[in-house]
């Protein structure tokens, strides 16, 4: 399995409630979670229907390259066209500029081969299962949580080498710490029940955390995934008094039941689009809201993959 979790603000939060499902003329259909009118996911997490699942952690910020292009560019072009581990590395970090520096984990479900790629501006790192490669001596598991594991890709991070001595050597954080026991209690066995519990325990969930979802193979090849929104443990997320203050628009993020997310439109043999749309946001309608209520948004994603894979953001 593969899976994501967001955290982030809760300003912007009720935005993201968005599935996307995108049947290009040229290339692969793909669905993400994401805000409306956007062009990628920018909640980091993809699939398409080559079987491709990609999620991802944001890393410490390197360098610019002023002359690359846009993540949301590659992103969207590695899924829309990409039907490799291959394939999708190789259009990440064609032409990047640096700027939302990341650390991916990918899973073709064709081959059951993961990956985990942490991609800087000019410095990159690729482990892939096909290689035996793996951090930390997780055979048969990748996970990421906003700490970046290769030292040339961490230095790069680094602004120059006068003034404080900065320490580029990997230290685990707690969430990283809370991935490595779960991963050490139910190696041999990470499916979609390790999904559900990877992402409702502390502190990988949080009563800030906007979402939860995740996909196995199985569920991948049909193009679903299970996901909530909202906080994944049963609280409320609520404004502190300062942002109550600041922020007259501001409500508490409630959780949500967990949905199976998938195609929002069924096209035929005829293509004609079919709608199998299904409502995944609790949260009061527009019409439900008091008179100074903004209006909300929508959403839902995270990833999938043949047996074994995790990414959280911040």
């Amino acid at each position: 399995m593969i899976g994501h979790i967001t955290m982030w603000n809760l300003t912007c939060a009720h935005h993201f409630n968005v599935w996307i499902d995108v049947k290009p003329a040229k290339g692969h259909r793909v669905l993400m979670q994401s805000y409306a009118g956007s062009i990628w996911s920018g909640m980091d997490y993809y699939q398409n229907d080559a079987g491709i699942v990609l999620v991802e952690t944001t890393i410490s910020q390197t360098r610019f390259g002023e002359r690359g292009t846009p993540l949301a560019g590659r992103c969207r072009q590695a899924m829309q066209y990409g039907d490799s581990i291959d394939a999708v590395v190789r259009v990440l970090g064609d032409g990047n500029n640096g700027l939302y520096t990341n650390e991916w984990l990918l899973a073709d479900t064709k081959t059951n081969e993961i990956a985990m790629f942490e991609l800087g501006t000019y410095k990159t790192k690729l482990w892939r299962s096909s290689k035996n490669e793996w951090f930390g001596g997780t055979e048969g598991f990748y996970w990421g949580c906003n700490n970046e594991k290769d030292t040339e890709t961490r230095l790069e991070s680094i602004a120059g080498v006068e003034g404080r001595p900065a320490d580029v050597v990997f230290k685990p954080s707690d969430r990283d710490m809370a991935w490595l026991r779960l991963f050490k209690a139910r190696r041999g066995s990470i499916d979609a029940g390790f999904g559900f519990e990877a992402f409702t325990t502390a502190p990988l969930a949080a009563s800030h955390s906007i979402d939860a979802k995740f996909t196995t193979t199985a569920l991948a090849g049909e193009l679903k995934s299970v996901g909530v929104f909202g906080p994944p443990i049963p609280r409320s997320w609520e404004p502190t008094p300062h942002e109550r203050q600041s922020d007259t628009h501001i409500r508490p993020l409630v959780p949500n039941d967990w949905t199976l997310l998938g195609a929002a439109v069924d096209f035929g043999a005829s293509g004609d689009a079919r709608p199998t749309l299904v409502v995944a946001d609790a949260s009061p309608a527009l019409g439900d809201q008091e008179d100074d209520e903004p209006e909300n948004a929508d959403a839902l994603a995270s990833g999938s993959s043949p047996a074994r894979t995790a990414s959280r953001r911040r």
